[in-house]
């Protein structure tokens, strides 16, 4: 039942979160704002732990992760967390990756603009890799690779297989702008809403 506050403001800091001393030690892995990985421990069924906007009474001044080259908010191999009421805007990666979670869950979060540096790798906003977990009452929009690329692809939440399951969700918002142009300003279309991949 703990919780994690994190302070109003951008917070748009990205920080590698250390890898195999031969891939780079401290410096190594992909830089993230916000990374957990709780593989040994967590929170309780019914009793998660949960990441939330620290706000007063008189202030209502919005978290927001994001405005970087990396991804937002990465949960790794975590259990029974919630990202619960926050922004995550303009991250070049994914917006929310939960890889190798169980029942980790995406609440009253906006997620969007975020995957634009992601080159073939899949762009969107949260990215459910081999997890289980729910996705409601968020809204996700313009998650996907920046229009100059070839084609327009990303999707406000990508569900990719790798021994996931359990996934809901329900109550979202999805919304994606429909001008996104190439590089001779022809139009590409726009993202997706949901997708599942190698289920």
């Amino acid at each position: 039942g703990d919780v994690i506050y994190l302070m109003p403001g951008v917070h748009n800091t990205c920080l590698p979160p250390g890898d195999d001393p031969q891939k780079g030690g401290a410096s190594g892995g992909t830089p993230h704002i916000a990374y957990f990985r709780s593989n040994s421990s967590g929170g309780a069924e019914g009793n998660p732990i949960t990441i939330k906007p620290l706000r007063s009474p008189s202030s209502q001044e919005p978290v927001v992760l994001g405005d970087a080259p990396c991804d937002g908010i990465t949960l790794l191999e975590t259990r029974h967390w919630v990202v619960d009421g926050i922004e995550v805007r303009g991250a070049g990666g994914w917006g929310v990756d939960l890889e190798g979670c169980m029942d980790c869950n995406v609440s009253r979060c906006v997620v969007h603009d975020n995957a634009r540096l992601v080159d073939g790798g899949n762009p969107t906003g949260v990215m459910m890799r081999g997890s289980s977990g729910i996705v409601s009452n968020s809204v996700l929009f313009d998650n996907f690779e920046h229009p100059v690329k070839d084609f327009t692809r990303g999707d406000g939440v990508h569900i990719f297989g790798e021994g996931g399951g359990n996934i809901t969700i329900f109550n979202n918002t999805f919304l994606n702008t429909k001008n996104a142009t190439d590089k001779d300003g022809n139009p590409m279309g726009f993202g997706g809403g949901t997708m599942y991949k190698h289920a």
